[in-house]
């Protein structure tokens, strides 16, 4: 019995050992793709940049708008201060506590809005890059891949980040 317990473990090591080089070929397909230049650089991140931009000036417009009605209402106040009675003094400063509060809450509400509309463009984008990434990696069996901006080192011979802009824009275009 002990002999053929030492023949079984024996021919299972040989076995393991003729497997080994087929495993460790799979283990060097291995591959790395840097989202955000994928992000910035394919059409889909190009017009996802241009949208949130022109949003953003939108804002920026309406926000410098209500900012300079806001110094207008303060200079007027600081100029007839001397002339104002205590009620009129008092209302000024309430008109003024009010615009500015709603100019706070405006930059906040805007700010939001901009974050959000940067989520869904990402995400969007960031599914279209993640359907392309897994059609190249099980169409040519790899075994991983990873983002480039978590690994501390790879060769540029594994970086398929062109590779995937490319592929990108050409869905895009059909």
């Amino acid at each position: 019995i002990m002999k053929k317990i030492i023949t079984f473990f024996a021919a299972a090591i040989c076995v393991s050992l003729i497997a080994m080089p087929l495993y460790a070929a799979d283990i060097a397909k291995i591959a790395t793709v840097n989202m955000q230049k994928v992000l910035t650089k394919s059409d889909s991140g190009k017009v996802a940049q241009a949208v949130m931009i022109k949003e953003g000036k939108k804002m920026r417009s309406d926000l410098e708008k209500r900012g300079a009605e806001i110094n207008e209402l303060k200079e007027k106040y600081d100029r007839e201060l001397l002339v104002m009675n205590k009620d009129k003094r008092e209302e000024k400063q309430r008109e003024f506590r009010i615009k500015l509060n709603d100019f706070k809450i405006l930059e906040k509400k805007n700010l939001a809005e901009l974050k959000e509309l940067e989520k869904v463009h990402v995400g969007r984008i960031h599914k279209e890059i993640i359907e392309v990434v897994e059609k190249i990696g099980k169409k040519e069996q790899y075994l991983l891949i990873v983002d480039r901006m978590a690994v501390l080192y790879a060769p540029n011979q594994i970086d398929l980040t062109d590779r995937v802009i490319k592929e990108i824009n050409k869905k895009k275009k059909k």
